[in-house]
């Protein structure tokens, strides 16, 4: 009985996630084909402005603000409660300010983690990681881990599979990754 209901459980979540997709694809938002959205998405502004490449994945409770253009890359992952903004407030003028927009650019292939805030205006590179709770608000080199509030360069990628590697190897041992 219970191999039945989580086999009922799974064909719901694919039928809710085809669901999602096609609302955005009705709204107007261009979605390559393979992505995958895991719960609620908060949209503001005009889903025109969206645009998710090829097996993309957005976790559950993402907002995305498309005020601008947002460009989500092939195979980038999205995790929860992620915050994508592509307007703000100018904060160069004096009160009362207006509202400023710039595109967002998530490359191919990066990975936003959980409660991870994109100011507008910013480019995450390829292969990039951004750490979890972290608040970007300049340009993410590609292949990089960056952290913090704001963001900032913690250490090339390469650098950190080197480490895990490292770690996992038994002492004595050649590594077989190298």
């Amino acid at each position: 009985m219970r191999k039945l209901i989580l086999k009922t459980r799974r064909k719901f979540d694919k039928y809710l996630n085809r669901c999602r997709i096609w609302k955005l694809r009705l709204l107007g938002a261009q979605i390559g084909r393979g992505v995958r959205c895991y719960g609620k998405i908060i949209l503001h502004g005009d889903p025109r402005n969206l645009t998710i490449g090829e097996g993309a994945a957005l976790s559950a409770y993402v907002l995305l603000n498309c005020r601008d253009r947002l460009t989500i890359g092939k195979g980038a992952v999205v995790s929860a409660f992620a915050q994508i903004y592509t307007a703000g407030l100018d904060l160069t003028q004096r009160p009362p300010r207006d509202h400023a927009s710039a595109p967002v650019v998530i490359e191919d292939y990066a990975w936003l983690a959980g409660n991870v805030i994109v100011s507008a205006g910013v480019t995450v590179g390829k292969y990039s990681c951004v750490a979890a709770g972290s608040v970007v608000t300049e340009d993410v080199k590609p292949g990089w881990l960056y952290g913090g509030v704001p963001a900032k360069p913690i250490k090339p990628l390469e650098a950190v599979a080197a480490e895990m590697n490292a770690a996992q190897t038994p002492a004595g041992k050649p590594n077989p990754v190298s």
